[in-house]
């Protein structure tokens, strides 16, 4: 099957039965559970996890396999799948990766938006900006021109 078919394919399951949400402090995690085990295994597949099992306390249910990824690798899934999701999945995910700076980043999404619109007035050069969050002014450059951070409306 071609990229793009698995990549809809992802998409339709987890805008049905995916969970977006947080994984510790502001860590965005997305999340497959269900009882079928292969399709399971496929999400897990396209999104680069394990599957893990958990058998379940009663004898009438049925197994449950899940998939999860975090961090990175679950930001960056939720921003290459965003336009392509439902208005309510589309709000979740904002909500997540709002206050996500990503591994090893001093800044937030919000804080990025920020720059942007402080800039924007003119009461704010790219060097007091730099200061102000602590960071070098070719950073603020590059996000200010679009060229850092571009994912951020």
């Amino acid at each position: 099957m071609c990229k793009a078919c698995d990549m809809f394919w992802l998409i339709g399951l987890l805008e049905g039965d995916g969970t977006f949400s947080y994984s510790g402090a502001h860590t965005p995690m997305i999340r497959i559970a269900m009882t079928d085990k292969d399709t399971v295994q496929r999400a897990a597949d396209l999104m680069g996890c394990e599957v893990r099992f958990k058998k379940r306390g009663k004898a009438h249910y049925k197994d449950l396999f899940t998939a999860t990824i975090g961090g990175f690798r679950a930001a960056d899934l939720m921003v290459r799948i965003y336009s392509d999701m439902s208005m309510r999945r589309q709000e979740k995910i904002q909500s997540i990766l709002a206050n996500y700076s990503g591994p090893g980043h001093k800044l937030s999404r919000g804080d990025i938006r920020e720059i942007r619109e402080k800039y924007e007035t003119g009461d704010y050069t790219q060097r007091k900006l730099a200061d102000k969050y602590g960071v070098a002014q070719s950073l603020i450059s590059g996000i200010i021109n679009r060229k850092k951070w571009k994912s951020v409306e």
